[in-house]
């Protein structure tokens, strides 16, 4: 009895013995590059109890149908539990593991299949097998179900388990940072408690740790030695956080610092292209004067080791006047030279509610196809709201966001109708009409394509008599539409597609809010108003889907656009409209109707989709009238079509591609 007590005290102290060195990894808590690494061994362990589980029952399916084959005749002995466990557990666990060992099951098949009668040597596996029909059926199967479990065991959950542990080291691995931290910190805490001497001479610690609380709760009225306390740990707190500003002071110094190079590198760059726009179009005057005063500027903040906040918004201040002042020049540099469907709203500075001046992108720099290895755009994405973040994507690009780019996935439609857009290095999309001068999100919530619809209200203009009005030129009837401001610009009423809604719920919301001003009427009002809409946006037509010129597009987040036309033939439903005309002056007005007499100019490429609206209503549409321009290498007489958002739309037999100031 002594002996096995023994034994048992010796198997125990092995395995405490086993624990206390695997301990020892808590020290490693105290590193930033192996504290991590035991967190993911731990999160392992728990992912390979699930993966035994599973394994678990492949290895019983497959031992008890195995051995039922291999030893069909074998008795169960009451006291062989251990050979039980080799043949239903371990063997099989083994072959998972690659230790496949068939000259043991083939010595346990031919035990049990072969006997004297048979005159068959009992070595012999194929002798056997020829005259012994029974044992070749369970000899086969036998093979072939070991193949399947192998496949099974060995192939598939072996890399099932791997592909487990990587998603664990690499979740883990993004927040390493902040795993050390709060080990190092659990740590400090766990030795903090801890008596100085290990057990059992901690005794008398522990002893005057219970005298130390039975003083204190027997004197709390003095309070002196508790103040002393306190006013430690205070200093103690003060000056841990002492500690933890000037690190935060020092990092944020650093930042500043290389947000400052990099400005300066994106206001040279910028500066540099608007110098080369100027030098083609021999241009400048006041513009070209404030470039070279800039120039000087940038140069002397370059080779300066301190840039102040001051200096900053002087430069930034600077660039934007130019801007300004360029404007003019850029619209007379090679107007009539730009490629077919070239963006330009999407290129103009600064960019919409900011002070943020666009990289120059000429005319030949805009297509992707067209290399241009120093370009360096500015980068702006504005912040996600708080109260509705889910409406916005992450700036940081997940790679569950990345993955969903040309999908319908999760109620959100990334697909673009210009078709598959590619990615850049970073996994953002490229916007397919080409370099905007700004990369990122900027003011869009969506990155790639962000869908929205547009209304076109039309109905004919009539005179005095109720009669529809010809154009004396061709003819034909002229059209009036609902318009809108936006931004300085008269614009179709539309918005944004929000996730799960109809295209017709949006098209009714939006003309309700923009055109008739609905957001300002009380609720009874509003009720009446949006069933008027109701009722009459029954049957409309869709004229136009897909990219829109907008200035709030960037390199890589761009506006797309469904539109439908809803015409009121013989004046009876929409021309009762009451519009939004809040302000009495008619400039002021924030909805009204316009008439397709005369050429006009639209917010973004709204003008193109009016365009369609007139082809397809067989209207009168000033937008398309021809004119003629002159190839500048061949002389020869080329016919074009005005369309201020989209350059000009040259005959293709005759398309020639002429760079700006050529």
């Amino acid at each position: 009895y002594d002996f096995y007590v023994l034994i048992v005290g010796h198997v125990l102290f092995v395995i405490s013995f086993m624990f206390y060195v695997i301990r020892a990894m808590d020290f490693f808590k105290l590193s930033a590059e192996m504290g991590p690494k035991v967190i993911m061994i731990f999160e392992m362990i728990k992912d390979l109890f699930f993966f035994i589980m599973i394994l678990l029952l492949f290895v019983l399916a497959y031992s008890i149908g195995a051995q039922a084959i291999v030893r069909p005749n074998k008795m169960l002995a009451p006291n062989n539990n251990d050979y039980l466990f080799h043949l239903i557990v371990y063997r099989p666990y083994l072959m998972a593991m690659g230790e496949f060992g068939i000259e043991e099951v083939v010595e346990d098949f031919m035990i049990d299949h072969c006997n004297d009668k048979s005159g068959v040597d009992c070595e012999d596996l194929t002798a056997l097998l020829e005259v012994n029909h029974i044992a070749t059926v369970h000899y086969y199967f036998f093979v072939a179900l070991t193949v399947i479990y192998i496949m099974i065991a060995n192939i598939l959950l072996v890399n099932l388990l791997i592909a487990i542990f990587s998603n664990t080291y690499e979740r883990l691995q993004d927040n390493s940072q902040e795993l050390y931290l709060v080990q190092r910190a659990a740590m400090i805490m766990d030795f903090e408690h801890r008596t100085i001497l290990p057990n059992p001479f901690s005794i008398p610690e522990h002893c005057w740790m219970i005298g130390r609380w039975i003083y204190r709760r027997c004197c709390r009225s003095s309070g002196v030695k508790q103040g002393k306390i306190v006013h430690a740990d205070y200093h103690k707190m003060t000056k841990i956080e002492r500690a933890c500003s000037d690190e935060f002071a020092t990092h944020k110094e650093e930042e500043e610092e290389g947000f400052v190079k990099d400005t300066l590198k994106d206001l040279k760059q910028s500066l540099i292209s608007m110098k080369n726009i100027l030098n083609n179009a021999s241009l400048g005057g006041s513009a070209r004067q404030e470039m070279d005063v800039c120039d000087i500027s940038l140069d002397d903040s370059e080779k300066s080791q301190s840039h102040t906040e001051i200096e900053k918004e002087k430069l930034a201040e600077k660039l934007s006047r130019i801007a300004v002042n360029t404007a003019g020049i850029f619209k007379q540099v090679a107007v009539s030279e730009r490629p077919v469907e070239i963006h330009t709203d999407s290129r103009k500075s600064p960019y919409p509610k900011t002070e943020i001046a666009r990289t120059v992108v000429l005319d030949s720099q805009v297509p992707w196809k067209v290399k241009w290895e120093d370009y360096s755009p500015v980068e702006y994405t504005k912040d996600r709201p708080v109260d509705k973040p889910q409406h916005h994507d992450d700036e940081t690009l997940p790679m569950s966001l990345i993955k969903t780019f040309n999908k319908y996935k999760d109620g959100v439609n990334r697909k673009s109708f210009l078709g598959r857009y590619n990615l850049d290095e970073r996994g953002r999309p490229l916007n397919p009409r080409g370099r905007t001068g700004l990369c990122g999100r900027g003011n869009l919530k969506r990155w790639g394509p962000n869908h929205q619809g547009d209304v076109i209200v039309t109905r004919w203009q009539v005179d005095s008599q109720g009669k529809p009005i010809t154009h004396p030129e061709d003819g034909r009837r002229i059209l009036e539409f609902v318009a809108t401001m936006k931004q300085g610009q008269w614009a179709i009423p539309g918005g944004r597609l929000i996730e799960g809604e109809k295209l017709v719920d949006t098209l009714e919301r939006e003309f309700s809010e923009e055109a008739l001003g609905s957001l300002d009427m009380t609720e009874e009002k509003r009720k009446e108003c949006m069933k008027m809409v109701d009722k009459h946006f029954s049957l409309g037509i869709s004229v136009y889907q897909g990219y829109v010129d907008d200035p709030s597009n960037t390199d890589n987040a761009w506006y797309e656009t469904t539109a439908l036309n809803y015409h009121d033939s013989d004046g009876s439903s929409f021309a009762n409209f009451p519009l939004d005309q809040i302000e009495a002056e008619e400039s002021k007005k924030r909805a009204r109707w316009i008439t397709l007499d005369q050429n006009i100019d639209l917010y973004a490429n709204h003008e193109n989709i009016i365009e369609k609206v007139c082809f397809h209503r067989n209207a009168h549409c000033p937008i398309t009238d021809e004119a003629d321009t002159v190839d500048t290498v061949s002389g020869k007489k080329l016919k074009k079509k005005k369309s201020s958002r989209w350059g000009f739309f040259l005959d293709p037999e005759n398309m020639v591609y002429v760079e700006p100031g050529a």
